[in-house]
């Protein structure tokens, strides 16, 4: 007789015995499909999981164990993926409760897609999502969409089962009861089937992988435990390189261009700076020695470049090595020593010398102006001359001299009268037989002034 499950007939011990490998297949994918709907025990089914990717090959039967013992230990499995509901309920569409008896209620499993079975009327059945299970009153709430059966009628026993709609449902998705001796049956098939499938896996140890294994590629930058596939390292040995080249030309992208171009040096560093050390520097002071310096003249043609011999500033007999300041002030050549200054050079330019035949004038680079000359053929007693030039300012001293005339018994006296910026007054005297001198004479003068 069928069993009270409500297996499919093909999964159904009761009506067929038959233990065939494609029987066995499916009865495999019909627990797997069973246990992923232990939505409620899943942390503990995670657990072992866990452990028998752990221990792999060699502890499998000892991880099998613990997973069927607290299977087996919670009695009837199916009590876990189905239960039994004894609150009549009509077969129609629409919100149906049930509520579950007191022995399953704790234990019972509620799918996210339920079926109700009439255990009185196997034909009528209800099929519909969870809305609700609250598992202290064991009501569970069903929004039915499906049905088989006669509408209407009306079941005071009902067994509610983990399932899939009737028009998605195959043998091996269809979700049932099984006994304790089934679901053993089946626990011992899914033992082979993980032996099976975990002898195809490396160990997680070590683990030594042949043919071709594939990883997700990391992004860029990422700096993990992450396994780094061939094009992750292919990206970051091109990031590397051009990192290194930072857009050199292929010349002088790898190691052995750049070691051939500093002549595979490996102190080129101080071969470098020993080499600087001898050349002239313009940005700082520098110790070099005299044959250096004449050196790095020569080699620069310093003095030929100049276009002219120029001048040795101190180091001669009684000099010192002071620092000396030529220059123009605009008007004059200066000069000055280290930090004293000596005051305009006297030149032609800034002190020019006037001469004509019978005087002269000096302008001196301190502004003072020396002005002289001669009077000749002088006959009167009193006269006026003007100077060759005008001082800017005046006058500072004069004198004028009278030259002795032939005789010597008479001597002439000459004073000065009205000086001016231009010139001044002349006052000739006779000593010896006194009055004024009348007679033609020559004398001399010199004035200097600002």
């Amino acid at each position: 007789m069928p069993s009270r499950f409500d297996l499919p007939p093909d999964l159904d011990i009761a009506v067929d015995e038959d233990f065939s490998k494609d029987r066995l297949d499916r009865a495999f994918a019909y627990i797997i499909q069973r246990l992923l709907i232990l939505d409620s025990f899943r942390p503990s089914y995670d657990e072992q999981l866990g452990i028998l990717r752990e221990t792999g090959l060699l502890r499998l039967n000892e991880a099998i164990q613990p997973i069927y013992e607290r299977l087996a230990g919670i009695g009837q499995i199916g009590v876990i993926f189905s239960a039994t509901s004894l609150s009549p309920s009509s077969i129609s569409t629409g919100l149906k409760s049930f509520v579950v008896g007191d022995v399953d209620r704790d234990r019972f499993a509620a799918a996210a897609y339920l079926s109700a079975h009439d255990l009185n009327v196997p034909e009528n059945s209800m099929y519909g999502s969870l809305q609700s299970y609250d598992r202290a009153t064991g009501t569970v709430v069903i929004l039915v969409d499906q049905y088989l059966g006669e509408e209407g009628a009306t079941g005071s026993e009902w067994r509610l089962s983990a399932s899939a709609p009737p028009n998605q449902l195959t043998t091996a998705h269809q979700v049932g009861a099984y006994t304790q001796g089934e679901t053993r049956d089946l626990l011992s098939a899914l033992e082979g089937n993980l032996s099976n499938a975990v002898s195809l896996k490396a160990e997680k140890l070590s683990p030594i992988l042949t043919g071709t294994p594939r990883a997700p590629t990391a992004s860029a930058g990422l700096s993990t435990d992450q396994i780094a596939t061939t094009a992750f390292v292919t990206s970051a040995v091109a990031v590397l390189k051009n990192f290194i080249s930072n857009g050199a030309g292929d010349a002088l992208d790898q190691f052995n261009e750049l070691a051939n171009a500093i002549g595979n040096d490996p102190n080129f560093a101080g071969t470098m700076l020993a080499g600087l050390a001898n050349r002239v520097r313009f940005d700082t002071s520098q110790g070099l020695t005299a044959p250096q310096k004449a050196q790095a003249i020569a080699n620069i043609g310093a003095q030929a470049n100049l276009g002219f011999t120029p001048v040795q500033q101190g180091g001669g007999n009684g000099q010192g090595v002071n620092k000396i300041y030529l220059g123009w002030d605009g008007g004059s050549l200066k000069v000055q020593v280290d930090g004293a200054d000596q005051g305009k050079i006297w030149t032609a330019g800034n002190a020019p010398l006037g001469f004509t035949p019978n005087n002269f004038y000096q302008k001196l680079p301190s502004g003072l102006i020396v002005q002289g000359g001669i009077y000749d053929n002088q006959t009167a007693a009193d006269f006026y001359i003007g100077f060759p030039i005008s001082f800017p300012t005046g006058v500072l001293g004069a004198s004028a001299t009278a030259e002795s005339p032939i005789d010597s018994t008479i001597a002439e006296v000459v004073t000065l009268s009205e000086i001016e910026k231009n010139g001044m007054a002349f006052r000739r005297r006779r000593i010896s037989a006194g009055g004024m001198a009348t007679s033609v004479t020559r004398g001399r003068y010199l004035v200097f002034g600002t």
